[in-house]
C-alpha cells in the first residue's frame, strides 16, 4: 500500500486542486491520498467560504480517500506553524509515504536547498538576519534578504542561482513549500517530498481564467482567490462550470445562499464585541499580538466599522494585511499565545480527527489505525476518555471555533440549530 499525503484547505475545491490529487497519485503510484484539511477558518485569517463538512465533502467526490481536521490553533497560525502542524500530523499516521505540495517552482531540491540552510541557520546567517531585523524589517522580509545576502557571500554559488533563488522566495507557494521541507528536515521524516508546479492561476489571481485552458491539463485553472470573489457575486452553472468539478458546482449550487457564502465581515459585531471586552494590556495575551499591536488595535477601535475595513486600518508597511487578519481571528476565536506556545513544545498535534473517508478505503482506515502514533477520533464523545486535559483543550478550540461559524451561518441563513458534537462523519 502506497499514500500519498496532501495538506489542503479546499476553499472551496476547484480544478486546481483536482490537478494536485490526480498528479500527487500519479507521480507517486499512490493506492490512496490522506488529506489534512483547515477546519471552518483558514490560514489567511479568514472564515472558509463554506463550513469543513462541505468541503470534505468536496475533497472526496474528486480522489481524496481520507480527510483529517487541522486544528484551528495552528490551521489559523503562520506558514511555518501550519506546514509543521500538518506535516507533523501526516508523520504522526505512521502509513504516509510522500508529502505532495504545489508550487511555483516545481523543483523539489531547489526548495530543500533553501530550507536547509534556514534550519541550520548558521552564525553568518544569523549575523544578516539579526542585521535586517534590527533596521525594523518584518521578520519575513528580514528572513529573505539574509537568505540572499548569505548565497551572496558564499564564492561557489553563481548570480544566476541567486536570482533564481530571489525569484523562488517571492512566491506564496513556494514560501509554503520551503516551510513544508523545513518540517521535514527537522523531523527527520521518512515522507519523500513531492512538489507539483502550479498551473494557470497565481496565487493571488483575482480574475478568473474563462479564456484560455491549462495546456497540460486541458481545464480552466483559476485561484481560489478568484473563485471565492465571484462566489460572491453570483452562483449560475454558466459562470463556474468550467472553473470546478461538476459536483463540486451541484453542492454549492444546492447550498448557495443557505449555508453560504460566509465571509469575514459577517463576524464583524463578534469581533467588535471582542475588541471591546478587552484592553491593549489583555490583547497581548492572544497569539501574535505584540504590545505595539495591541496599542495600536486599542488605539483605532473609535474608528471600527467591520472586520474588514479594521484590518486595513491597523496594518502598517511592516505588519501584512493577512497577519492582522491572523491576530484579529486569534482575539476572535480566543487562541492564546500560551495554547501555541504549549502545542509547538508538544509537537504540535496529538490527535487526527477523522471527518470523512470512502467506503471503498476503510483498508485505508484500518491501517491507520494500527500505525498511527496518537489516537484517531471519530467521534467526540470519545474524546475526554483518550486525551489528556491538555489535548482535550486543543479538542476543544476546534469545537468552539465551528460553533462560533455555525452561529454566523444561522445568524445569516437561518435553519437548524447546529450542534458539533451531532455532526457524524461523511462517508462516500
Amino acid at each position: 500500500m502506497k499514500v500519498v499525503g496532501l495538506i489542503t484547505e479546499y476553499n472551496p475545491f476547484h480544478n486546481g486542486h483536482l490537478y494536485h490529487i490526480e498528479e500527487a497519485k500519479r507521480l507517486t503510484d499512490a493506492d490512496y491520498a490522506v488529506i489534512v484539511m483547515s477546519g471552518d477558518f483558514v490560514q489567511r485569517g479568514e472564515p472558509a467560504i463554506i463550513d469543513k463538512y462541505h468541503r470534505t465533502k468536496m475533497g472526496l467526490m474528486n480522489g481524496g480517500d481520507l480527510i483529517l481536521e487541522l486544528p484551528s490553533i495552528l490551521a489559523c497560525s503562520s506558514a511555518e506553524y501550519f506546514a509543521s502542524a500538518g506535516v507533523a500530523l501526516l508523520d504522526k499516521l505512521g502509513i504516509i509515504d510522500y508529502l505532495c505540495f504545489g508550487s511555483e517552482s516545481g523543483d523539489v531540491n531547489l526548495l530543500y536547498h533553501i530550507a536547509k540552510i534556514l534550519v541550520d541557520e548558521t552564525e553568518e546567517f544569523q549575523d544578516y538576519l539579526s542585521g535586517y531585523l534590527k533596521e525594523g524589517m518584518a521578520f519575513p522580509l528580514a528572513r529573505s534578504k539574509a537568505l540572499i545576502a548569505y548565497y551572496y557571500a558564499q564564492t561557489n554559488i553563481s548570480d544566476d542561482f541567486i536570482r533564481t533563488v530571489e525569484t523562488v522566495i517571492s512566491s506564496p507557494n513556494n514560501i509554503l513549500g520551503i516551510e513544508y521541507m523545513k518540517a521535514l528536515i527537522k523531523r527527520k521524516s521518512n515522507m519523500k517530498p513531492v512538489t507539483i508546479s502550479r498551473v494557470s492561476a497565481g496565487y493571488h489571481d483575482k480574475m478568473l481564467n474563462t479564456s484560455v485552458r491549462d495546456a497540460l491539463y486541458h481545464k480552466n485553472i483559476s485561484s481560489a482567490s478568484a473563485i471565492r470573489k465571484a462566489l460572491l457575486q453570483e452562483v449560475t452553472p454558466e459562470s463556474f462550470c468550467t472553473q470546478i468539478p461538476e459536483n463540486v458546482l451541484d453542492l454549492l449550487m444546492t447550498n448557495y445562499n443557505i449555508n453560504f457564502p460566509v465571509t469575514e465581515d459577517d463576524f464583524s459585531g463578534l469581533l467588535h464585541y471582542k475588541l471591546i471586552m478587552n484592553d491593549s494590556y489583555s490583547l497581548q495575551e492572544y497569539a501574535d499580538v505584540s504590545p505595539s499591536l495591541a496599542d495600536r488595535i486599542m488605539n483605532h477601535l473609535p474608528s471600527y466599522k467591520s472586520f474588514s475595513s479594521f484590518c486595513e486600518l491597523v496594518k502598517t508597511k511592516n505588519v501584512t494585511s493577512t497577519r492582522i487578519r491572523r491576530i484579529l481571528l486569534h482575539i476572535l476565536l480566543e487562541i492564546k499565545k500560551a495554547q501555541v506556545d504549549y502545542s509547538c513544545r508538544k509537537d504540535f498535534v496529538q490527535y487526527a480527527r477523522i471527518l470523512g473517508f470512502k467506503k471503498k478505503s476503510t483498508s485505508l482506515l484500518s491501517e491507520m489505525k494500527r500505525n498511527s502514533r496518537i489516537p484517531l477520533i471519530t467521534k467526540l464523545t470519545q474524546a475526554k476518555s483518550i486525551l489528556s486535559p491538555s489535548d482535550l483543550e486543543m479538542l476543544n478550540m476546534d469545537i468552539k471555533s465551528s460553533e462560533i461559524y455555525h452561529s454566523v451561518v444561522l445568524q445569516k441563513y437561518g435553519g437548524k440549530q447546529y450542534n458539533e458534537f451531532t455532526k457524524e462523519i461523511i462517508i462516500i
